[in-house]
Order: structure tokens, then C-alpha cells, then sequence
């Protein structure tokens, strides 16, 4: 089940990835996709963990 769900989150997030501009002009939107990606980052290295597979630093 974490294994299914880290994918989920990850093919999620690569598909906002691609339609939004993390950042841009708006100080409030460039905040708000930032604190969503460090968040995003954080489950899935946290999913990683559960199930023995050390995250990479930098992708």
C-alpha cells in the first residue's frame, strides 16, 4: 500500500509539475508551489523510508 501510494503522490506531483510554473511573478503563488513541493518531497522521502529505500538529496 506505501509503495502504490509514494507512486501516486509522485506521478500527482509530476503532472503539476508540468502544468504550473513553480516560480513566477506572484510572491504568493511562487510561496504557496514551493511549500507544496518541500511538502510533496517530504511524504515521498518519508514513504521511501517506510519501505527500506534511501531518497536521493537532489534530483
Amino acid at each position: 500500500m506505501i509503495t502504490r501510494a509514494v507512486t501516486d503522490i509522485a506521478q500527482a506531483y509530476n503532472r503539476f509539475y508540468y502544468e504550473h510554473r513553480i516560480l513566477d511573478d506572484d510572491p504568493a503563488g511562487t510561496a504557496a508551489r514551493v511549500a507544496l513541493t518541500k511538502a510533496t518531497r517530504d511524504v515521498i522521502r518519508t514513504g521511501l523510508y517506510l519501505i527500506g529505500i534511501e531518497a536521493p538529496e537532489r534530483m
